[in-house]
């Protein structure tokens, strides 16, 4: 690929064959300048730099806030002898100049001490330049864009006022990923709930219980219903790939419940959302925010996207759909394959000192007796972390037992994800659905369902 842009008689033409750059890649090329006439000049300088633009409405004046942060510049030292002696572009000639850059792992300390996550190149969001096909969810309020920039200088005697004859710039898109850090997820949205994070920073395991009262009016509890759903792998950026949500529903009851009290409930359906959070603050943030941050702090900004990506309807299913474990313990275990919306590019989850992004999957279970729901927090990343989490994973190979070829459909075949460890107990028979209601694979032990 051959990207240019093109400025008067000046273009910046970079090199490559990467739709996107990550962190450790080489950024190569020249600016060309063909000058219409004789421009006398000091130097030419070349820079890759990256910004991060704000803006908001102040609550006080109602007025508009703009907010600029270039976290990133380095330059390419232009040699003595690439420069035409005497220093004078001559008109319709073509001058070439060359450069390299490699993008930094991370930036320097200086441009933040607060977090160590503000110090990470963050990714290209809602770059107008660039010629993406999709859009990535981002508010007009919030952008990152990386540029290289060429201009051409004349400093008159010595240390006169500097002019710019010629100047271009284009945009370079860059999609970087890194290893999670759990301190970047902001926990206090998740109250109410249990979150455990497993060791690769990737698998989220989330738990929340609900008691069933015997009746609307009534206090006493005749039973209590539990959804637990853990997302073992991130999702990744430009790749259509499903991404497993492994959950189990149990219901239980005391031994001293009157079986006339117990009333085990039918699942009705199974929804799940994908919310996609873009925070913005026209001040570097000084702390995690969450979406009820905006409350105490009116200088953030929070645009949400949501998305239903998956859902279910079980009309008709009956209480023979749950595994009896014991007397008073009953549950269901189902493997829900989660896609990215269509026409929408996920950016990897990262926090600047301006802008952040960040990724929560809502998991909605309607019921007889009611609904049961919890949020998990997830990773979008990039193949390249994505396959070094692979090679890390500790998950071993289980025995899902016989297909039940009654529910197979022959013409269509899907690979699917081993339960983690951390699942092995869950030892229930599959959830059989009601004809019409959506296709399945059911294995003893887990069931997949498919759009």
């Amino acid at each position: 690929m051959r990207n240019c842009s093109s400025v008067s008689g000046m273009v910046v033409v970079v090199e490559s064959k990467k739709p996107y750059y990550d962190v450790g890649d080489c950024i190569s090329g020249a600016v060309v300048i063909t000058p219409k006439k004789n421009t006398e000049f000091s130097e030419v300088l070349i820079t890759l730099e990256g910004t991060a633009r704000t803006w908001n409405v102040s609550a006080n004046l109602g007025t508009r806030v703009d907010a600029k942060n270039t976290f990133l510049k380095m330059s390419y030292p232009v040699e003595e002898d690439d420069y035409p002696s005497p220093r004078i572009l001559l008109a319709g000639m073509t001058y070439k100049f060359n450069f390299s850059f490699v993008l930094p792992e991370r930036l320097l300390d200086s441009e933040c001490d607060r977090f160590a996550s503000h110090r990470q190149l963050p990714p290209t969001v809602g770059d107008l330049g660039l010629p993406w096909e999709f859009d990535d969810c981002s508010p007009n309020m919030a952008r990152i864009a990386y540029q290289i920039v060429g201009k051409v200088l004349h400093i008159k005697d010595g240390d006169g006022p500097r002019s710019v004859p010629y100047s271009a710039s284009t945009s370079i898109p860059v999609i970087t990923s890194y290893m999670p850090d759990v301190r970047n997820i902001p926990h206090d949205n998740y109250k109410g709930q249990e979150l455990s994070l497993g060791d690769d920073g990737f698998t989220r395991l989330c738990l929340s219980t609900k008691a069933l009262k015997k009746g609307i009016i009534s206090r006493s509890a005749v039973g209590d219903l539990t959804l637990e759903a853990s997302i073992s792998k991130p999702f990744v950026s430009l790749k259509e790939e499903p991404v497993p949500l492994l959950l189990k529903l149990s219901y239980s009851h005391g031994e001293k419940v009157k079986k006339s009290d117990i009333r085990i409930p039918k699942v009705e359906s199974v929804a799940v959302k994908l919310r996609v959070y873009t925070y913005f603050s026209t001040v570097p943030m000084a702390y995690m925010p969450h979406p009820k941050s905006r409350v105490l702090d009116p200088r953030l900004g929070l645009y949400q996207e949501n998305f239903k990506i998956a859902n279910y309807n079980f009309t008709t299913c009956s209480q023979t759909a749950w595994a009896k474990e014991s007397d008073n313990h009953y549950s269901i275990n189902a493997t829900i394959p989660l896609m990215t919306p269509k026409e929408r590019v996920l950016v990897p989850n990262f926090w600047s000192c301006l802008i952040g992004r960040q990724y929560e999957v809502e998991l909605d279970v309607k019921l007889s007796s009611g609904n049961i729901n919890l949020k998990i927090p997830v990773e979008v990343t990039t193949n390249k972390v994505a396959e070094r989490v692979r090679n890390m994973s500790t998950f071993k190979e289980k025995d899902y037992g016989v297909l039940d070829t009654s529910l197979h459909d022959d013409s269509a075949s899907e690979d699917h994800d081993p339960l983690p460890d951390a699942f092995s107990r869950w030892t229930s028979r599959g959830l059989h659905l009601p004809a019409g209601s959506a296709e399945a694979i059911s294995w003893q032990g887990n069931i997949a369902l498919k759009t």
